[in-house]
């Protein structure tokens, strides 16, 4: 790694700890550090971090001819897939769970299985918030195994919003398998660039931290 590139990474470190108020004892910042040295080029999934307590893992990976990495949250939870479902289906219940999420509606509802949202993130340290509008399909296997949950960026399909950045790239797939004895296998995969005067380093430092903090915030939605 480059003297430049170095400098660039602990820079980008610097911003989000005092533009984002990114916390956390000195410990996970060096692991943090290191993690992101690590996986600063890799085009494969790299595991970045790992709580054995919550059964959580989160992954990185730098996609082709992209300028952001993708982020993978994978989690063995202890409730029914039935349960996470309602859950994801409830979208007035995601400002309480989901990281940094400031406001969601629904614009249109196509079916039962198939949605319209419009979603408003608060961006700390004086930058613009982002919004979003995002095409959300539900599928569910016959079997009732495993549901796929996926999330297309369409901002055509809303005018863009006064003082608001729109994210002009975001994909999100989610899955959700039976584990048997009401327990669950969860997967969520997530690319976005949230457009804008951000920093490609402290853009993705921030995607890094948001998928552990999303996985905590379900899981508690769940434990309610």
């Amino acid at each position: 790694m480059t003297r430049t590139t170095t400098r660039q990474l602990q820079a980008a470190m610097l911003a989000m700890t005092l533009c984002f108020g990114i916390t956390g004892h000195a410990q996970d910042g060096n692991e943090d550090w290191r993690e992101l040295q690590d996986s600063a080029r890799s085009h494969d999934w790299v595991q970045i971090r790992e709580d054995k307590l919550r059964n959580i893992r989160i992954f990185s990976k730098l996609e082709e001819n992209s300028r952001i990495r993708s982020m993978k949250a994978d989690a063995e939870l202890n409730v029914s897939p039935e349960k996470i479902l309602r859950t994801l289906m409830d979208f007035p219940g995601y400002t309480e769970w989901l990281w940094n999420l400031k406001d969601i509606r629904v614009l249109r509802q196509v079916s039962a299985n198939e949605f319209f949202i419009h979603c408003t993130f608060q961006t700390p340290g004086g930058f613009p918030d982002r919004d979003v509008v995002l095409n959300v399909d539900i599928q569910t296997t016959a079997d009732k195994h495993q549901t796929v949950i996926q999330g297309v960026n369409s901002p055509e399909f809303l005018a863009p919003v006064k003082g608001v950045v729109r994210i002009p790239d975001m994909k999100l797939t989610i899955r959700i398998e039976e584990a048997g004895d009401r327990k669950s296998r969860f997967s969520s995969e997530l690319r976005v660039d949230p457009g804008g005067q951000v920093p490609l380093w402290a853009a993705n430092f921030v995607q890094r931290r948001a998928p552990y903090a999303t996985m905590l915030g379900l899981i508690r939605q769940l434990e309610r």
